[in-house]
């Protein structure tokens, strides 16, 4: 029996199939601008949670100094020579560009004459004892003796200005802390390697360069730039030689790489799984001709689906974005099994009679098949990772949107196409075969096989349990241009990504105190810093406070320097230049900082080449300054203690919040199993609610809910031995194996219920084929996925292949046998859901 809505329906697409797909046109046009304006978000940080407060800094420390609008250019060049020459005019030129704002490669003498001019402001506490000894009558003879005798032999007069300026040679004290972790060469000021064959170029763009083709613009005129200054980019892999070679990295270049290899991916795996599955269905069904009938619906449900995504999300994440590939592979089913019952129907009936007679047949275990796997997506919507949740309900609704499509238009189609033209052709239900054969099989030995699915369930078990977790849940491509050059990078000028951060905020209406308060949070992380550092917990770190303290401690510092007796030192270098018979009067700039009062410095006061330092650390809004200090702690198995003692100092004055990758990573993947275990038990509990208000009985529910148990146990046994881990495109591949089983086993047990719960053979001779072509085609959908660049990418494509192959296992080894011992000596059952 069919319900009434499923005949009203049934009769609607085949009496009216014109109107019904002018209707399907008109929402078509409407929903096509808004499915083509969806844009792709690649700021995967927006995509993790934020009630814990290591997620929420780190996003926000992101999207304030990581998202920084500058490329940066490595060039590399076996010869320093020739390295050197070659950034001078390179740098020039870039700086005549209408789309660049700034560069910066080097600093000049305007940041030299600034720290000789305030030098004594800079001196920390170990640099003020320094100058104390060397303010000591004996030392203070010794120096201004050196001194004279560098002045008085070859070449002296060429180092005249920089000793007269700083005669206690102090300067090259201040000039370790000056790089706040970028690398400086103290002869030129480039920003040059240790070993001198890499040099750092910083662009600032003049419009931010978020958008992909803007930064493609940008870098094609950078490459003519390079290339007339005889230089070659290259795509992240240096050669080592001779010759100067470029490459790019910073935000906007790991943004516009995303968004191209994300939707070069998507776009390749979802045409191949569109083709793929196509094929599949034309090739089993030997009806190539249907096709495009099959096609289109589907076509027009991810047109649908994407403009509801426009409409709800107006962008979506890089993970949501798989919910074409996955729309497609999973979407294939209903067209496959509608058109497998409608071949039977064809065999007593004319065509249109056969369409009418199979949607109305076919709609209400559709509608089951359908919200089994939606059920399923829509559980991700608890999970605490964004993309997840985009993609849970995108795919949710675009499986729903699907059915509509294939139970309107596919048949609405087939009635208004004559039936010569899509190949109508009857296939009466076989007599023997493989199905047949299986059913036979399962009705002699039931009990037998059962068991057997019932020790694979006890042996599957713990190792589905222990399922791991990739260490990057969302790693970079290893071949991506922007990862070549960060590996490159950290290699020349040591490591950047994995610093622990403490991060901290200062708000208040007064711009001058909330920088002061930033500031001095930043010299107290300093401070600890150094302890944990002399502790061995910490091996380096990076601070505003190393080039600028705060207000505070500046004065902290004078009072120290006052007690010194300045100006009587400042007498005492005086007269020993004069006992030396030398002319004080060069000597004066330097002097008069001793007799000078105090005067401290600010941000403000800072040279602007300077500013690019100062944005690593600190960034200033109305009423709010962030703050961020940089530990790299100890490695190995001391790691987890070091880290520990790291977030000890938060809870002290320091303040803040500490994050970073090597915390971050963790929480991600403590966040990641509880929700996939949520999402999991959600999905469940979801697909037995709905098998249970469908069916109504306990003996249908079982049939479904017991081959489906064992699919999602073997398939994470499988994970564990293959050693395939989990990440966050491939944790939906857990609950989808929960939610995808459920379409195997309604159809086959529809058929059966049909049958009168008599005979399995008959039930999978009816639907068996359908059932593997659904299985195959899916997988189909899922398998191009895996050849994506990628890793997570590829992760998902494999599992999902792989939960669907344990379905269909499941579906063909258990639920057969099941039903044979569920409705063994039963009377004929009916279908209660008529």
């Amino acid at each position: 029996m069919t319900s009434p809505l499923a005949e009203r329906l049934a009769r609607l697409v085949t009496e009216r199939p014109v109107r019904v797909l002018l209707a399907a046109l008109a929402v078509t046009l409407v929903a096509l601008p808004l499915a083509l304006r969806l844009r792709l978000d690649t700021n995967v940080y927006d995509m993790f949670p934020r009630d814990r407060p290591v997620a929420s800094a780190f996003a926000r420390f992101s999207r304030t100094f990581i998202a920084e609008p500058i490329i940066e250019i490595l060039v590399e060049s076996s010869d320093p020579g020739r390295l050197t020459a070659f950034v001078d005019p390179f740098a020039t030129e870039l700086a005549k560009s209408p789309r660049i704002g700034d560069v910066r490669h080097r600093l000049t003498g305007e940041a030299a004459r600034f720290f000789r001019d305030h030098l004594l402001a800079f001196l920390d506490e170990h640099e003020l004892d320094i100058l104390r000894e060397r303010t000591e009558p004996a030392a203070l003879r010794a120096q201004l003796q050196r001194i004279r005798g560098l002045l008085s032999g070859p070449g002296g007069s060429s180092l005249a200005p920089i000793l007269t300026a700083d005669p206690l040679e102090l300067l090259p004290l201040v000039g370790k802390r000056l790089g706040a972790g970028v690398a400086i060469d103290a002869s030129s000021g480039l920003f040059k390697s240790a070993d001198g064959r890499a040099l750092l170029v910083h662009v600032r763009p003049k419009a931010p360069g978020s958008r992909a083709i803007a930064t493609r613009e940008l870098l094609a005129e950078i490459e003519g730039i390079a290339a007339r200054s005889g230089g070659k980019v290259t795509d992240g892999n240096f050669s080592g030689g001779a010759g100067v070679e470029l490459s790019f990295i910073g935000p906007s270049i790991y943004a516009m790489y995303y968004e191209e290899w994300l939707h070069r991916d998507m776009m390749l795996s979802t045409i191949f799984s569109f083709v793929s599955v196509l094929l599949l269905f034309g090739v089993f069904f030997r009806g190539l001709r249907v096709l495009p009938l099959v096609g289109l619906p589907l076509v027009i449900g991810v047109v649908w689906t994407g403009a509801a995504a426009e409409l709800l999300f107006a962008r979506v994440n890089a993970v949501s974005l798989a919910f074409a590939a996955i729309l497609i592979a999973i979407g294939i089913d209903l067209p496959i099994q509608l058109y497998n019952r409608l071949r039977e129907e064809l065999v007593a009936h004319p065509p249109r009679e056969a369409i009418r007679r199979a949607v109305a047949r076919f709609a209400g275990p559709a509608l089951l098949a359908t919200l089994g796997p939606a059920a399923v997506f829509l559980a991700c919507v608890v999970s605490r990772f964004s993309g997840l949740r985009e993609l849970g309900a995108l795919a949710a609704l675009g499986l729903v949107v699907n059915c509509i499509a294939m139970l309107t238009i596919f048949p609405a189609l087939l009635a208004v196409v004559p039936a010569r033209v899509w190949g109508a052709r009857a296939v009466p239900l076989p007599t023997g075969g493989p199905f047949r054969a299986l059913g036979r099989l399962a009705a002699r030995r039931p009990g037998a096989i059962l068991g057997v699915g019932l020790v694979l369930f006890g042996v599957g078990l713990p190792f589905a349990l222990r399922v791991r977790f990739d260490e990057e849940l969302f790693a970079q491509p290893p071949l991506m241009p922007p990862t070549l050059v960060q590996k490159e990078l950290e290699q020349r000028f040591g490591e950047s990504d994995n610093a622990t951060i403490a991060y901290y905020e200062a708000h208040g209406s007064d711009p001058a105190a909330v920088e002061e308060d930033a500031l001095v949070h930043s010299d107290r992380w300093l401070a600890e810093a150094e302890r944990l550092r002399a502790a061995g917990s910490v091996r380096t770190y990076r601070s505003l406070s190393m080039l600028l303290p705060s207000g505070a401690t500046q004065r902290t510092r004078r009072a120290r320097l006052d007690a010194m007796a300045p100006a009587g030192r400042a007498q005492a270098l005086r007269q020993a230049l004069t006992d030396l018979d030398a002319d004080p009067a060069p000597f004066e700039p330097f002097i008069a900082q001793l007799e000078a009062p105090y005067a401290p410095i600010t941000v403000a006061q800072l040279p602007g080449e300077l500013d690019f330092l100062v944005r690593l650390h600190l960034h200033r809004e109305p009423g709010e300054a962030r703050i961020a200090t940089m530990l790299y702690a100890a490695s190995g198995a001391g790691e987890p203690e070091a880290l520990a003692a790291i977030e000890r100092v938060a809870e002290g004055p320091a303040g803040g919040v500490v994050t970073g990758r090597p915390l971050f990573d963790p929480m991600l993947r403590e966040v990641a199993q509880t929700d996939m275990l949520k999402a999991t038990g959600l999905a469940a509990l979801l697909v037995a609610a709905l098998v249970i208000v469908v069916h109504r009985r306990w003996r249908p529910i079982l049939a479904i809910l017991v081959p489906l148990s064992l699919a999602w146990v073997l398939f994470g046994a499988a994970l564990t031995v293959f050693a395939i881990p989990l990440n966050l495109f491939s944790l939906l591949a857990v609950p989808l194996v929960i939610g995808y089983g459920i379409d195997d086993h309604v159809f086959l047990l529809d058929r059966f219920l049909e049958g009168g719960g008599r005979d399995v053979g008959d039930s999978l001779a009816s639907t068996g084929r359908a059932i593997v072509v659904t299985s195959l085609t899916t997988m189909a959908g899922f398998l191009p996925i895996a050849f994506a660049r990628f890793p997570a990418l590829r992760l998902l494509g494999l599992s999902g292949a792989l939960a669907v192959g344990f379905c269909l296992l499941a579906a063909f080894a258990i639920l057969p046998p099941l039903l044979v011992v569920l409705f063994r000596g039963r009377p004929p059952e009916k279908d209660v859901r008529s």
